[in-house]
């Protein structure tokens, strides 16, 4: 169902929302916790905070800890989110909320920004520029941190001192379909103080020459809530899943290969494949839907393939703890999964699972507590490796090889960049 638009820019409606922006935008400030010098961060990012953890959660969830002063925004609906069960579920006004320190803005209904060559998209981009400002307790010195480029318009608005730029992913294939977007990521390479990327090769697809340029920020693990986890019993939608299992997180959309997944399933019949994460069919104008759609629908078909969707982020890392081994069966085919840094990989050794991993390039280093496979024949000899002899490394030697990407540690990593950033000296953006 789609909701008749409202004019923003009525009298009215301006003067109910400037009342209760002023009463949301004062809600409690937390204390710091932490020691270490801070500063003020201007988030924006296209996920919601409520949804599965991303490497941003985890970093700036700690940052807030220590005493940083965040405000984390997915900016207002675009045109074309309305009447998407995002837009539907979301209120009239939107409002601040704490969310693990973290001033986390629930966007509303009433303010739509347009497009990017729309005439009137100023006005809803300066409105909530200046609520963004607002919600920090100094604005004055904010660094502004952007995790896509459709967020590149806000620089301007915000006037911030420092930006930088955080390449969390390889949408290259995005860039590439939509030329104001790619002009804002270029001019976000030439404006940016601090350019980050989880590994040097979404640094090197997406920046090009200015790569070297590039800080490179690998994802991590929760270690200590993993290792607390292991003496928890095993979730509900374990239950009745024989052994031995074989453990997929994350979501379940185009770069899972589910053409090999489906092929080991039917080779080994007794060994049982949980699959925890969404289903995520490819967008309608992608010719890989229909593919996609049917491998999906083959893999759904077996007996020995359990896809039980999403399921809470503690639930996950204690089932992690009763599976025996945990993969990564990305397709190896030309894509944006290519480049990647699995968010799952140091949850898995911090679980000391034996993992089994398509050969992908940022977690080959792991080489000694994981073991790559890139055939059919790799994965049935790998897989059951891992089930009868217990895989590559130790579970002592997994552990040991995730805490050194701990998110506290890699939070250190991220803080000392932002506060090498120094007072900005007058240049412009341009």
């Amino acid at each position: 169902m789609r909701f008749q638009h409202v004019d923003e820019q009525s009298a009215m409606t301006m003067a109910v929302k400037r009342r209760s922006e002023a009463a949301r935008d004062a809600l409690p400030v937390p204390a710091p916790l932490g020691s270490r010098p801070a500063g003020s961060l201007v988030v924006m990012a296209p996920n919601a905070w409520h949804t599965a953890w991303r490497n941003r959660q985890h970093l700036l969830s700690r940052l807030a800890q220590r005493g940083w002063d965040i405000a984390y925004s997915r900016g207002p609906f675009r045109s074309w989110n309305v009447g998407t069960a995002d837009w539907q579920a979301a209120p009239w006004l939107g409002h601040w909320q704490m969310r693990d320190r973290v001033a986390v803005w629930q966007r509303g209904r009433l303010v739509l920004q347009p497009g990017w060559r729309h005439k009137a998209r100023w006005l809803p981009l300066a409105l909530h520029a200046r609520r963004l400002k607002r919600r920090l307790r100094d604005p004055s010195g904010h660094i502004f941190c952007i995790y896509h480029p459709q967020y590149e318009p806000f620089v301007a608005a915000l006037k911030s001192g420092h930006v930088a730029y955080y390449l969390y992913d390889d949408f290259a294939a995005e860039l590439g379909h939509d030329r104001e977007l790619l002009a804002a990521h270029e001019r976000l390479i030439r404006r940016t103080d601090l350019l980050v990327a989880t590994s040097e090769g979404i640094a090197e697809r997406l920046l090009g020459p200015a790569a070297p340029r590039a800080q490179i920020l690998p994802n991590g693990a929760d270690c200590t809530l993993i290792e607390t986890l292991a003496a928890r019993a095993a979730p509900d939608f374990l239950h009745g899943i024989p052994r031995p299992r074989i453990l997929y997180s994350g979501a379940v959309n185009q770069k899972v290969d589910l053409d090999r997944i489906a092929s080991l399933a039917r080779h080994r019949p007794d060994w049982h494949w949980l699959l925890i994460g969404p289903q995520i069919l490819p967008r309608e104008i992608e010719p890989a839907r229909q593919p996609f759609a049917v491998a999906l629908a083959a893999l759904r078909s077996l007996g020995n393939v359990h896809l039980v969707g999403e399921r809470p982020f503690p639930d996950y890392l204690t089932a992690l703890h009763h599976a025996d081994v945990a993969v990564i069966c990305n397709r190896q085919d030309e894509g944006w999964w290519q480049n990647a840094y699995p968010l799952k990989f140091h949850e898995y050794l911090a679980a000391g699972r034996p993992v089994v991993a398509t050969p992908i390039r940022s977690i080959q280093e792991f080489a000694p507590v994981a073991r790559f496979a890139a055939s059919d024949e790799d994965w049935l000899a790998a897989l059951n490796e891992a089930i009868e002899a217990g895989g590559h490394g130790s579970p002592d030697t997994r552990r040991a090889a995730a805490r050194t990407h701990d998110w506290n540690r890699l939070a250190d990593r991220f803080e000392d960049m932002l506060l090498a950033l120094r007072p900005p000296t007058g240049s412009g953006y341009a």
